[in-house]
C-alpha cells in the first residue's frame, strides 16, 4: 500500500507537502556498530530517478521567519529575497508581515516588483529541478505568478491559484493540491527541471532565478523549497582525485625534462631548491618569467602538506624521494641566504646578483612556520632542527624587540622606520631592515591601518609564530607582546560597521582564525588566547543564545559575504567547538557553534559553481560583498558608485582559491566523509574547475569579463581569464590543505533516508537503505517547528539520544540493503 500511495501524484506531493510544513525530525541510529554518530543525511522526498543522485535543497530562507537586522525596535524580518526588505540599516519596512502569533510570510501585491531569488544548479541533473511553496490568497480573483529565469534567459511563466484559471502568453496554471492547512495556505508543486526540459530542450543550468509576484490581489506566500540533486560520490574517490592534482602540480614543477623519474618543467632549481620559473602558460608550458628574487613559495608549502600525507600509489612512490631532496636543499638555502645578518630577520635574496634585498617586506610568521614544519617532516635530521630553533628564537626576540621600541604615546605620529608608532602592534610584514611596510595609496594593508591606529586583518598573525617559538623557548616577553596587542585591538569599532557582515569577513575572523592557532601552537597553554578569541566570538554568538535565533546564525542564512570572500566566518567557532575539552572548557562542543558551522557549510555550498554563474546574485550586496572599495573607513561594493580611494584587492572570482578553501572547511567541519552532501559540492565544483580552467601546465586565473560586469567590477580590473598566472595554481594547495584534515580518508558504513510520506493509514512512513543485516533505530522528535526546510536539511536530524519527546522503531535492513519504519500519528503533526 505504501509503494502504491507513493506512486501517484498525490503521494508525492504530500511528501514535499510534509517536508514544507509538518515533518518530524528524524535521526538514525545504528547500535550494532557501536555508533551514535547522527546520520546527516536528511529527506529525499521522492523515489530516486537515478540511484547515483540525491537531493538537496538549494533556496535559502524559505520560511521567510529569519531576523535581518537588530537595529531596529522591533528587529527588522527579512529573507535572502531581493526586493523582499528595505536594504538600509535601520528601517524596517519590509515585505514579510506576521500573520500570526510568532507566524511569518511574504505578502506580495499587484504591480509590486517581483521578489528574487537566484539559485545554483548542477547541471548534469538540472532536469530534477523542482519547487513546492506554500501560498494563501487574500483577496479573489488573487493569484500567484511565479516566473523562472535561466541564464541563457529561458523563461518559464507558471499562475497559482486555488482553482487552475486559464493562463495567458503561454503560462502554466497550476492548482492546489491537497486541502489547506490550519492557516489557509494550500500547497504547490513545481517541476521546473522537467518543464524546461520538455519545453526549451535544455535544462536549467548552470543556474536560475525564481521571481514572485502577485495578480489580482494580495497572496501570502511561505515555505519555499527548491531541490536539485547532486552526484552520490565517496570519500575516497574524491580523496583519489583531489591527490591526484596535488602530486601532478609537483610533477610539473619539480621533475626533470627528459622523464627522469617523471617528465616535467623543473621549476625547481635542484641545487638551490628555490623556485626559478615565477611565470609559466598554462596551456603551453612556455617559462615567461624567471625569478630575480627568492624565498619561500607556494611550491615550498605544497611540498611539505605533500610529504605528509599518505601517498601509496606507483607514481607517489616515484615523486616522494624527489620532494624529499628538493625540500631539503631548499631549507638548507632558505637557512644560509635568507636572513639579513645585520638584524638577523628575514629577507628574499637576488640569485643574479648574489645578494639579500632589504627593499622588500616579509612574514617573520610565514618563514617560522615553513622552517618548522619543515624540520619536523625530517625528524631524523636533529641538527637541522636544532638551527632552526636558534634562527627561530632570534627572529622572535628582534620583533618583540621592534614592538616595545615602537610602542609609543598617541600622541607621536605613524612611522615606518626609527622614532615611528606603531601603536603597540605587532606587524604581519616587516622589512629585513626592522622597518614597517609603507602605507600603500590604492589598496590599504595593515601599515595604512596602524597609521589610522585601527585594527586589521592579520593584528595576530605574528603571534602565531610567536607562539610557535615559545613551545622551544618559553619566554615570558612573546606572551606579554601579544597581550599587548590583544589589548590594543578594538572589537566594538569593528563590530559595528557592517552590522552582520563584521563577524563572517571582516577584522573578527581571519584574527581569531590566528589567535586560536597561536593557541594551539603553545601546546594549549596560553590560555589568554583562547578566552580573548572565545570574547569575540561571544559578541555576535552568545553562548547562551538560542541557535535558530541568534542573530550571527541567521545573518549566515541570509547570504552573508563569507561566501565572496575567505571563509574566515568558520574559524572562531570551529576552532573553539573542536578545541579539546581540557583546553577549553568554556564551549568546546558548544552544540550552538555545531549548528553555525552547518549553516556556514551549507550558505557556501550553494553558492560556488565556478563558471559565470557560480555567485549568488548581485542584488543581494547588502548581505554580500563581491567586490569591495573603500574611502576611509567606509566599506561597501565598488558598483555603489562612490568617488573610491580605493578597493579591497583581487575580485573574488575563479579559479577562487577562497571559494576552494570554503569547500575545504566543509569537508573539514561538516561531518567530513560522513556528509555526502558536502563531499558532492566539492566534487561538483573540481569537475566544473577542471572543465573550465584547467590546462596542462597549470589552471587559468582571473575574472571572466561577464563575470566582473555583473558584479560592478571597474573596468581597470577587467582583464578577463590568463594563462600566465602563477595564482591559478593555488586551488591546488588548498585541496591538500582539505587532504590533510584525514576526514577524506575512509568512506564510512551509511543508512539513507530514501522516502518520507504520509501513508493511508495516517502514519509517517520512512523508507531507509543501509547495510544488508544491519540493525538501526530511527527516532522522530516533533518539537520542533520546522520551516524552511529541505531534502537534506541537517536540522531534520539534530536530536539528542534518549530524548523523552522522541518515537522510535526498530528496524533490520534486508538482504537488498532495505528497511520501512512506521510512525503512526506523526504525520499531521507541527
Amino acid at each position: 500500500m505504501f509503494a502504491a500511495f507513493l506512486s501517484g501524484s498525490r503521494g508525492r506531493l504530500w511528501a514535499r507537502a510534509l517536508l514544507c510544513r509538518a515533518l518530524p525530525a528524524l535521526v538514525l541510529f545504528a547500535p550494532a556498530c557501536g555508533q551514535d554518530q547522527e546520520e546527516q543525511d536528511a529527506v529525499a522526498p521522492l523515489a530516486l530517478a537515478d540511484p547515483a543522485l540525491f537531493p538537496v535543497n538549494v533556496v535559502q530562507n524559505g520560511g521567510f521567519e529569519l531576523v535581518a537586522d537588530s537595529t531596529t525596535t522591533p528587529p527588522k524580518y527579512g529573507a535572502f529575497w531581493k526586493n523582499a526588505f528595505v536594504p538600509e540599516e535601520g528601517i524596517p519596512d519590509c515585505l514579510v508581515v506576521e500573520h500570526a502569533p510568532g507566524e511569518h510570510a511574504l505578502r506580495l501585491t499587484p504591480g509590486a516588483p517581483p521578489v528574487s531569488q537566484i539559485v545554483t544548479l548542477y547541471g548534469p541533473a538540472a532536469e530534477h529541478f523542482l519547487v513546492t511553496l506554500c501560498a494563501r490568497f487574500e483577496t479573489a480573483p488573487a493569484r500567484l505568478v511565479l516566473c523562472l529565469r535561466t541564464q541563457n534567459e529561458r523563461v518559464l511563466r507558471y499562475v497559482l491559484g486555488e482553482e487552475a484559471t486559464p493562463a495567458e502568453d503561454g503560462a502554466i496554471a497550476l492548482a492546489a493540491r491537497g486541502a489547506q492547512n490550519a492557516a489557509g495556505f494550500a500547497c504547490f508543486q513545481i517541476e521546473a527541471g522537467r518543464d524546461l526540459r520538455r519545453l526549451t530542450g535544455a535544462p536549467p543550468a548552470p543556474w536560475c532565478r525564481l521571481e514572485l509576484s502577485a495578480a489580482g490581489g494580495a497572496v501570502l506566500v511561505d515555505d519555499v523549497v527548491a531541490a536539485h540533486y547532486l552526484p552520490r560520490i565517496r570519500p575516497t574517490e574524491l580523496r583519489a582525485a583531489l591527490l591526484g592534482e596535488v602530486r601532478d602540480l609537483l610533477r610539473i614543477h619539480l621533475a626533470p625534462p627528459g622523464g627522469t623519474p617523471l617528465a616535467g618543467l623543473e621549476l625547481v632549481d635542484p641545487q638551490s631548491g628555490y623556485l626559478t620559473g615565477v611565470q609559466v602558460n598554462a596551456s603551453t608550458g612556455a617559462v615567461l618569467a624567471r625569478s630575480p628574487v627568492v624565498g619561500i613559495g607556494g611550491i615550498h608549502d605544497l611540498m611539505v602538506k605533500y610529504l605528509r600525507l599518505e601517498d601509496e600509489t606507483e607514481e607517489g612512490r616515484q615523486l616522494r624521494p624527489l620532494v624529499r631532496d628538493r625540500l631539503l636543499k631548499h631549507v638548507g638555502s632558505v637557512l644560509t641566504r635568507n636572513i639579513l645578518p645585520e638584524t638577523g630577520l628575514f629577507c628574499l635574496y637576488d640569485q643574479k646578483s648574489g645578494q639579500r634585498r632589504t627593499d622588500t617586506e616579509y612574514s617573520p610568521t610565514h618563514f617560522i612556520n615553513y622552517l618548522m614544519d619543515v624540520a619536523e617532516v625530517f625528524p631524523e635530521e636533529e641538527a637541522l632542527r636544532q638551527k632552526v630553533i636558534e634562527v627561530c628564537t632570534r627572529v622572535a626576540d628582534k620583533m618583540v624587540a621592534l614592538r616595545d621600541e615602537h610602542d609609543l604615546p598617541k600622541e607621536t605620529p605613524f612611522g615606518r622606520g626609527p622614532g615611528g608608532n606603531w601603536f603597540g602592534r605587532m606587524p604581519e610584514k616587516v622589512s629585513p631592515l626592522g622597518w614597517l611596510a609603507e602605507p600603500k595609496k590604492a589598496t590599504y594593508d595593515q601599515a595604512w591601518a596602524i597609521s589610522l591606529d585601527r585594527s586589521w586583518y592579520h593584528d595576530f598573525d605574528t603571534a602565531v609564530g610567536l607562539m610557535r617559538v615559545w613551545c622551544s623557548s618559553p619566554r615570558a616577553d612573546y606572551r606579554r607582546a601579544v597581550a599587548r596587542a590583544m589589548e590594543l585591538f578594538d572589537r566594538e569599532f569593528d563590530a559595528r560597521r557592517y552590522d552582520l557582515e563584521n563577524d563572517t569577513d571582516d577584522h573578527y575572523g581571519k584574527n581569531v582564525e590566528a589567535l586560536l592557532l597561536a593557541f594551539r601552537y603553545s601546546g594549549y597553554q596560553a590560555t589568554e588566547l583562547c578566552d580573548f578569541a572565545q570574547r569575540m566570538t561571544d559578541y555576535r554568538l552568545p553562548r547562551d543564545a538560542p541557535w535558530d535565533r541568534n542573530l550571527w546564525i541567521e545573518g549566515i542564512r541570509l547570504g552573508s559575504f563569507t561566501t565572496g570572500d575567505q571563509p574566515r566566518a568558520y574559524r572562531g567557532p570551529v576552532w573553539l567547538h573542536n578545541a579539546p575539552p581540557e583546553a577549553n572548557p568554556a564551549s568546546a562542543g558548544l552544540p550552538a557553534y555545531a549548528h553555525a558551522i552547518r549553516e556556514l557549510c551549507k550558505s557556501d555550498l550553494r553558492r560556488r559553481l565556478l563558471d559565470d554563474g557560480y555567485m549568488t546574485d548581485d542584488s543581494s550586496y547588502q548581505w554580500e560583498m563581491i567586490y569591495a572599495c573603500f574611502k576611509r573607513n567606509y566599506i561597501a561594493p565598488c558598483s555603489e558608485g562612490l568617488e573610491w580611494e580605493g578597493d579591497m584587492g583581487d575580485p573574488f572570482a575563479g579559479p577562487s582559491t577562497n571559494g576552494f578553501r570554503a569547500l575545504g572547511r566543509t569537508i573539514e567541519i561538516g561531518a567530513g566523509g560522513l556528509n555526502r552532501e558536502f563531499v558532492a559540492w566539492y566534487q561538483v565544483i573540481f569537475d566544473h574547475t577542471l572543465a573550465l580552467y584547467r590546462r596542462p601546465y597549470g589552471y587559468l586565473f582571473g575574472m571572466p569579463v561577464e563575470t566582473g560586469l555583473r558584479y560592478g567590477v571597474a573596468a581597470k580590473k577587467l582583464g578577463g581569464l590568463r594563462e600566465d598566472d602563477p595564482y591559478g595554481n593555488a586551488v591546488v594547495y588548498v585541496h591538500a590543505e582539505t587532504l590533510l584534515n584525514g576526514q577524506l580518508d575512509q568512506d564510512p558504513a551509511s543508512i539513507e533516508i530514501l522516502e518520507v510520506a504520509r501513508g493511508e493509514d495516517g502514519a509517517l512512513h520512512v523508507r531507509l537503505a543501509g547495510p544488508p543485516g544491519r540493525a538501526a533505530e530511527v527516532r522522530a522528535d516533533t518539537r520542533l517547528c520546522l520551516r524552511d526546510v529541505g531534502p537534506t536539511d541537517w536540522r531534520l536530524l539534530h536530536v539528542a539520544a534518549g530524548a523523552p519527546s522522541a518515537r522510535h522503531a526498530a528496524v533490520t535492513f534486508d538482504a537488498a540493503g532495505r528497511a520501512e519504519a512506521a510512525f503512526p500519528g506523526l504525520a499531521g503533526a507541527r
